[in-house]
């Protein structure tokens, strides 16, 4: 039987699989894991237990979970991120160097790793599209980062 605590879980969602961590509160369910967080309910027979959980509606408070392998935090699942490169269907002809991708004035910029309103999918650094650069949406942000 579960008692009211913390548990390191598998969950399957429609959005994918994945390891978090769930509060389980007289009936309740909270937690999360690196790509959003999930609130519910839940029900225990026996030794079989089922949990109804949705996705936050609302991006979870920045370092909640543990960093990447390379200690940087929130990469996936917070906000879309704009960045610099104006968009181009593929990297033929992108700047051997890493400097951004820029042309005169952009229609779209690329945004990257999915945010907390996408599917699990989207959420991970590699995944990129494009967004009219004129167009505000509230999953979109920007990532701030310092330099030593």
């Amino acid at each position: 039987m579960l008692q009211n605590a913390q548990y390191s879980v598998w969950f399957r969602t429609p959005a994918g699989e994945g390891h978090g961590v769930i509060s389980l509160m007289d009936g309740d369910v909270s937690g999360g894991d690196n790509i959003g967080s999930y609130t519910g309910t839940y029900v225990q027979e026996g030794d079989k237990f089922a949990a109804t959980i949705a996705a936050a509606e609302q991006p979870v408070k920045v370092g909640s979970f543990k960093p990447n392998p390379f200690g940087l935090y929130d990469m996936g699942g917070g906000v879309d991120q704009w960045v610099e490169d104006c968009w181009h269907k593929n990297y033929q002809g992108a700047p051997w160097n890493g400097s951004p991708w820029v042309e005169g004035d952009c229609v779209s910029h690329v945004i990257r790793s999915g945010s907390w309103k996408n599917d699990a999918r989207y959420a991970r650094p590699a995944n990129r599209d494009s967004y009219d650069t004129n167009v505000r949406y509230p999953t979109h942000g920007l990532r701030v980062a310092l330099s030593p």
